[in-house]
Order: structure tokens, then C-alpha cells, then sequence
């Protein structure tokens, strides 16, 4: 959250690794000019509810930006109802940002999109890096209304996080619910963990961030999900 150029405070996540809104609001009120939610959270996969976030907006909009990464938004229970697009169109102070990277399988090609006021999307084009790049500008706009893909895509996203789940909790280890596509898991070592189930071809994350003791697993072809779901009691008993 900056407050003033170069300048970024961070605001610590709750005690159960939820997002402090409470405390983000009163970071914006010793002066921030913009304020960055991830929802659903990376991470940790925890969503905020629609109505939740909403009221965060209206609260906070008139005193700061609030910037709003909806990436995951499409692999959520109620993509509509968890979203704050609506505000936009209320007049709200806000940016929300989406992208091609997860539900349409896009990642390498670098394209995403914000959904703002004409104002802000002026600004925003003042402070651009570089350029879309064609290929990925074809596949957004060929891929972004193919809903048999789409259901296909979340379907199978939502097989894995479950698979993921239940290797969890045979394993005896907790997991944070996730709307997202991966899930966040308790382990006693992540990056020993990870180490072990590289030694099973199986390729995850170690340590996320200050977070030694979690252990974040995407969801990714469903028999590849299979070899860590069956490895993870074993591992973790050793």
C-alpha cells in the first residue's frame, strides 16, 4: 500500500492467515494513496466474500484506490457474487484487474486486462511497461467467451484442489479452504517436504515467503495430482 512514491507498508494477515481489513483501513488513513487486494488471497487461496469486499471499497474508495487482483476470480464457487466489478460502474474509486494466466491457461503468453473508469484506464496507459504482444492478444480475445473451455477448465481445477484436500487430511494435516487453484497446506517443513517429493519426480513449492511451515500445491493434470496425493501420507509420516 503506498503512501507517497516508493513507498510500500505492508499490513500483516490475521492470526488464521485471513486478509486485515480492518487494519488496511486504518493504514490508508495515515496517508496511502492506493490499496492492493488479492482476492481470492496468493498465498493462501482464502477468498473474501463479494459482500465483504464491497463494503471495504465503498468504505475506503473515497480516501484511496483500491486496486482489486481478481486472477483467481473465474475458479471461485460464485465468480459473480465474490466479484466488485459492479462497483465500477457505481462511480467506486477502483481498479479491478483479471487475467489470462489461470482459468484460460495463458500463463506464458502475458495477458491480463483491468476493468476501471475511463479516467483511471488513461492513467494506467501513462504507466505502461511494455506492450501486449500479438499471440497473446489473439488467444485473449479468441478464448475469453469459450464457455465449454472455461467449465472444462474449472472442472477439472476443482477435481485437483479436491484431490489435493483429501491427500491432506489422510496425511493428518490441515489446509486452508481455497477458491483458487492451489491450495495452502500446514506441513513441519516445507522445503523439506519439497526436496522429498523431487525425489519422486513430483515438482512443488518450499517455503512461501515467511511461511517455512506451509506449503503452497497447484492443481495441475489430474494424474499428476494423483502421484502427490499418494506420496504426501507416506512423506509426511516419514
Amino acid at each position: 500500500m503506498p503512501r507517497g512514491r516508493g513507498t510500500l507498508n505492508r499490513v500483516a494477515m490475521t492470526p488464521d492467515l485471513g486478509i486485515d481489513l480492518a487494519a488496511m483501513d486504518a493504514a490508508v488513513g495515515q496517508g496511502a494513496a492506493l490499496v492492493h487486494i488479492c482476492n481470492p488471497n496468493n498465498p493462501t487461496g482464502k477468498l473474501i466474500p463479494g459482500p465483504t469486499m464491497a463494503a471495504f471499497v465503498r468504505k475506503v474508495g473515497p480516501r484511496a484506490t483500491v486496486l482489486v487482483d481478481e486472477a483467481y476470480n473465474e475458479l471461485t464457487d460464485d465468480p459473480a457474487g465474490a466479484s466488485v466489478v459492479p462497483l465500477v460502474k457505481e462511480g467506486a474509486n477502483l481498479i479491478v484487474a483479471r487475467t489470462f494466466s489461470k482459468i484460460y491457461g495463458m500463463a506464458g503468453l502475458r495477458i491480463g486486462y483491468t476493468i476501471s473508469s475511463p479516467e483511471k484506464a488513461a492513467l494506467i496507459r501513462t504507466n505502461l511497461m511494455s506492450s501486449p504482444n500479438t499471440a497473446g492478444l489473439a488467444g485473449a480475445i479468441a478464448s475469453y467467451n469459450d464457455e465449454p473451455f472455461l467449465r472444462y477448465s474449472k472442472g477439472k481445477v476443482v477435481e485437483a484442489r479436491e484431490m489435493i484436500l483429501a491427500a491432506t487430511k489422510k496425511a493428518g494435516l490441515r489446509a486452508l479452504p481455497s477458491q483458487a487453484n492451489f491450495v495452502f497446506v500446514e506441513v513441519p517443513d516445507a522445503d523439506r517436504l519439497r526436496a522429498a517429493m523431487a525425489e519422486r519426480n513430483v515438482l512443488i513449492r518450499g517455503t512461501y515467503g515467511q511461511w517455512r511451515n506451509w506449503s503452497r500445491v497447484s492443481t495441475g493434470r489430474i494424474e499428476d495430482v494423483a502421484r502427490y496425493a499418494a506420496a504426501l501420507p507416506e512423506l509426511v509420516r516419514a
